[in-house]
């Protein structure tokens, strides 16, 4: 049993109330008690419930957690790959986007996604760390003007890192792709050195069981990213493994007080010679000099328990990968994103529901506007707004990162998603005799009169259903657009007609199109009249000062005739 709150349409004619349905369908029924009612017999009523037609949320990421759960949530799901999102924008009602970068999609996929959103045609969810908001490439693109989100990551200190890699005879074995285990890991490295900011230095050392310098600890300059990695490419694996070496030769150019963050970076198997640990390996040693050694795990077996302790020992972490180009990409950008303390781990909760531990990209800001769902020491967790007509919603992890084990991520896709998605203004139009009906629909429930413009006519909008105006206008040619304004939020549609009746998304980019060509914006009526208002004033003022500026010219030419005739 609960009590639901009962809505009326503006004729009174139908009651209507809103009820969650814990399956499908659900025997319910209703009882309702009105003041001075004689009738008790139509007191209450019996029916079952449905929730209605699954809306369809589509998926780019890979998979999983995420998909799992936007399935228990009820939505029906279709994984698209990049390159296929535009084509299947208008059977979508949602799109949900997991640690997908820039790059993943092509601009026009980007431009259209925004678009769609813009115009109440899709809710969006947007979820990622090192690959989405951190290393994506979000920061200045379309994407980032859509996000209740700041991209723009704040300053940062420099990085003094130094990437050890392991090129014994191993590493000259053939990997996937045609490509040797060498070439794999140097192809993943240039992804590395390709995001190394202005001021950050590094060093590069190559082992197997000596240590060889390749490059000193200096600035490094982007434009050295080709030589550095064609002179890695001549240099042929062989001979054993020492990874001690390679670290203690790492340690003395990081020793000295600098102004960045120090870290090495070991890209091994673990599988190496002599004791497992031996007596030169003094992690105090490490973080006396704020030193930490993050790690890639490289193949299938490596020693995990080796390259662990190396990390926590001195304050790192560990990432695994197989020798796969797109996976060792991944690895090296998520290492890099936390060596330059982008991404961390901290616990979360939104709204009351958590707690739970993440990795998350602390270096984004909300934008005005934006509501911010969650925190994390001090970094939005998550963040939802408008964008013209659509609802966005960013999370800044992904399943990856920790949701997968949030007992809760169901539900809060359900209630996100739910949000985002919305209700959505439509318009329409079709003849009647010599009459344009305009009908527009998704505005809030509580919307009983509301003005449409079209053609430089203003009509007067009733309801006729919930959310839902008809205007009437003589019969213009109907090639303008209608835009609808409703109480303190205020709704635009344009509507381009190309036939006598046609149901399109609200178009924000159409309007502000024609605005911008004759050097205006879209505004509100209010503003719009306000303006006007404030137009006629000054006019009023400009029209006083010639008044004024006369009267006191004429006062002067009688006084100075005045003058000349006593005079002469």
């Amino acid at each position: 049993r609960k009590e639901v709150a009962l809505t009326t349409d503006p004729r009174g004619r139908v009651v209507s109330f809103v009820v969650d349905v814990a399956r499908e369908p659900a025997e319910a029924s209703l009882s309702v008690e009105a003041e001075g009612d004689t009738n008790p017999s139509n007191d209450s009523v019996s029916f079952t419930l449905s929730s209605g037609e699954k809306k369809v949320v589509g998926y780019v990421g890979g998979g999983g957690a995420v998909v799992e759960a936007l399935k228990k949530a009820g939505f029906s799901v279709r994984i698209l790959e990049g390159g296929s999102v535009a084509a299947h924008l208008g059977d979508l009602d949602a799109l949900v986007l997991e640690e997908v970068a820039w790059e993943d999609l092509s601009p026009w996929e980007w431009h259209r996604i925004a678009r769609c959103v813009e115009a109440g045609a899709l809710g969006l969810v947007v979820m990622g760390a090192e690959r989405a908001f951190s290393t994506g490439g979000y920061s200045g693109r379309t994407i980032e003007e859509v996000l209740p989100l700041n991209c723009r990551p704040k300053e940062s200190p420099p990085t003094a890192l130094f990437v050890v890699l392991d090129g014994s005879g191993s590493m000259g074995e053939q990997a996937e792709g045609g490509m040797t285990k060498w070439e794999t890991a140097l192809r993943g490295f240039g992804a590395l050195l390709r995001r190394l900011s202005k001021g950050d230095a590094l060093g590069v050392v190559v082992f197997n069981t000596r240590a060889h310098l390749v490059r000193r600890l200096a600035a490094w300059n982007r434009g050295e990213t080709e030589t550095l990695l064609e002179q890695l490419l001549q240099m042929k694996p062989s001979g054993g493994t020492n990874l001690w070496r390679a670290l203690a030769a790492a340690i003395p150019p990081l020793s000295p007080k600098l102004k960045a963050q120090k870290a090495i970076l070991l890209l091994s198997d673990g599988k190496t010679e002599g004791a497992p640990l031996p007596p030169n390996f003094n992690p105090d040693l490490y973080k006396k000099h704020k030193i930490a050694v993050y790690v890639v795990a490289l193949g299938k077996q490596p020693n995990m328990a080796l390259l662990r302790y190396i990390a926590k020992a001195t304050g790192g972490a560990v990432w695994r990968s197989r020798f796969r180009a797109d996976e060792m990409e991944e690895a090296l950008k998520g290492a890099l994103s936390e060596v330059k303390n982008l991404v961390r781990r901290g616990h979360f909760s939104v709204k009351g529901v958590g707690p739970a531990e993440v990795n998350f990209y602390v270096r984004t800001a909300p934008k005005d506007g934006a509501d911010v769902l969650g925190w994390v020491e001090g970094a939005p967790f998550a963040a939802r707004w408008r964008y013209g007509a659509g609802g966005v919603v960013a999370v800044t992890t992904s399943a990856a990162g920790g949701l997968a084990r949030w007992k809760e991520l169901v539900a809060f896709l359900g209630e996100q998603l739910g949000w985002a998605m919305g209700r959505r203004a439509w318009g329409q139009a079709r003849s009647e005799g010599n009459q344009i009906v305009v009908r527009v629909g998704g505005l809030p429930d509580d919307v009983t009169t509301a003005k449409v413009w079209m053609n430089g006519v203003w009509a007067e909008g009733v309801a006729v259903d919930f959310g839902t105006v008809e205007a009437r206008f003589p019969n213009l040619q109907p090639s303008a657009p209608v835009v609808v304004v409703s109480g303190r939020r205020r709704w635009h549609a344009a509507v381009v007609f190309a036939e006598p009746e046609r149901e399109v998304g609200l178009d924000m980019q159409r309007l502000s199109e024609i605005a911008h060509t004759y050097g205006g914006r879209v505004v509100s009526e209010e503003e719009f009249l306000k303006t006007k208002e404030q137009w006629s004033e000054d006019v009023v003022d400009v029209w006083r000062f010639f008044v004024v500026a006369g009267m006191v010219l004429l006062v002067s030419a009688v006084a100075v005739r005045v003058l000349r005739s006593r005079y002469l």
